[in-house]
């Protein structure tokens, strides 16, 4: 018995997806972070489980949602389809050091807006 490969081809919607994609600008976003340093400034004598509650439900409540024409499954964690996400609870340790030079570096650079780096050295 002999099997044969078939080659597929992607359709125009994915072709355009892709293209989209490759060619949309990297940029860090800290639209989450807000929400969940704002949480457990809010919430500092709770539990550190109804904190992390609290943040997803505003999270998901409040994070902007982009819905591209073409998309059958939608939704993302940030705005953009190749934006970096600033999670505080995972460790942002690294990111103050670096924040500054994520532009110009040479390895997976991220346009960062000046007053996302001002926000987050005063407030995440």
């Amino acid at each position: 018995m002999t099997l044969s490969i078939q080659r597929l081809s992607p359709s125009e919607r994915i072709l355009s997806l892709r293209k989209k994609t490759l060619s949309a600008d990297r940029f860090l976003s800290i639209e989450q972070a807000k929400i969940i340093t704002r949480i457990y400034q809010q919430n500092e004598n709770v539990p550190v489980i109804h904190k992390r509650a609290e943040a997803l439900a505003q999270s998901l409540s409040e994070i902007t949602i982009t819905i591209d024409p073409e998309e059958l499954i939608v939704g993302n964690r940030t705005p953009g389809i190749r934006a970096g996400v600033v999670f505080p609870e995972a460790g942002i340790g690294w990111l103050g050091n670096e924040i500054e030079t994520l532009p110009v570096r040479l390895q997976d650079p991220f346009d960062v807006r000046q007053e996302d780096i001002s926000y987050f050295r005063e407030k995440i």
